[in-house]
């Protein structure tokens, strides 16, 4: 093609027609530019493909890992549950109106007074990074609501840890609330019997030393709770919410 091009302008030349040699030159500089632009849109439109599936791809990912963070929301928000039923059990025991065997092995729920609940956010832990390929401002929009709700729940989830390690550990330890025999006749170097075995003396909590501080805790805690598991719904919502979202762009790739 190029020796086509090359013969025709030195027919031109050879044959003195300047004029029409000028007016080929431009053409031919037409013919390239055109040739590079349509190389470069191509270029584009490859590269605007390659982002889409990329985006595509993300969305796919985020969706399994928002199914992977509904199942560890759930399991903390039931964990807050768990406290909060274990509060108005002991707080009824305490005040002598317990509507249950509070001898049962089963209804030894004085422990929970004092573990923490630990859980991490899987999408923002993931794709950090990569959320910024998404194009789509509506999930842009649900993904910021997402971060904001989060905070809310750490920090709900923080004050509620830093209180048992704040004022109930103390608590235990200043009223002698620990039954160290107990705590000690579990098995050497081992942890998960000390979540079974109840090593909490309840008898402690209801003294008159200890039961009016106490009730002040238990309210205290109630509050912490209640909170951080309003917080871990309103994600939950917003998750699903995200995940909808998706897979509507989804289906329309």
């Amino acid at each position: 093609m190029i020796k086509f091009f090359r013969k025709i302008r030195q027919k031109l030349l050879t044959e003195n027609k300047f004029s029409k040699y000028l007016l080929y030159a431009i053409g031919e500089i037409v013919l390239v530019v055109i040739g590079i632009l349509i190389a470069l849109q191509i270029n584009n439109w490859n590269e605007l493909r390659k982002a889409n599936n990329r985006e595509h791809s993300l969305y796919q990912n985020i969706l399994i890992d928002l199914e992977n963070e509904d199942i560890i929301l759930n399991s903390a928000l039931n964990q807050y549950k768990q406290h909060s039923d274990a509060y108005y059990h002991i707080y009824y025991e305490t005040m002598g109106k317990a509507n249950y065997d509070s001898t049962s092995n089963k209804l030894d729920i004085y422990n929970i007074l004092r573990w923490h609940n630990v859980f991490d956010f899987v999408v923002t832990i993931k794709h950090k990074n990569t959320i910024s390929e998404i194009t789509n401002n509506n999930i842009i929009e649900l993904l910021n609501e997402k971060a904001n709700i989060e905070s809310n729940v750490l920090q709900a989830n923080q004050n509620f840890n830093d209180f048992i390690d704040d004022i109930i550990i103390p608590f235990f330890i200043r009223h002698r609330i620990y039954d160290s025999n107990k705590a000690f006749q579990s098995e050497k170097y081992k942890f998960s019997p000390l979540l079974d075995n109840n090593f909490i003396r309840n008898d402690r909590l209801k003294s008159l030393d200890a039961s009016a501080e106490f009730d002040q805790i238990l309210v205290e805690l109630k509050i912490k709770t209640s909170y951080a598991i309003v917080t871990l719904q309103g994600l939950i919502k917003k998750n699903r919410e995200i995940s909808m979202a998706l897979r509507e762009e989804l289906k329309k790739k």
